[in-house]
């Protein structure tokens, strides 16, 4: 979504920054807020394991 074309959604999502990424399922609800640009650290603070063909080939 667009924060300043849809500046209520972000209300009520309770965003405080941008850019930023919410994981909702599964399990705990997630939220990060910055730099995406280390997607190794990004995926582990989101709990997700990527597949082993996709780990180093970048």
């Amino acid at each position: 979504m667009d924060v300043y074309q849809q500046p209520e959604l972000a209300v009520e999502k309770d965003l405080i920054g941008v850019p930023t990424l919410i994981k909702l399922r599964p399990g705990l609800v997630r939220r990060m807020v910055g730099d995406f640009s280390d997607r190794e650290r990004v995926l582990k603070a989101l709990g997700v394991i990527p597949p082993a063909s996709v780990v180093g080939n970048e």
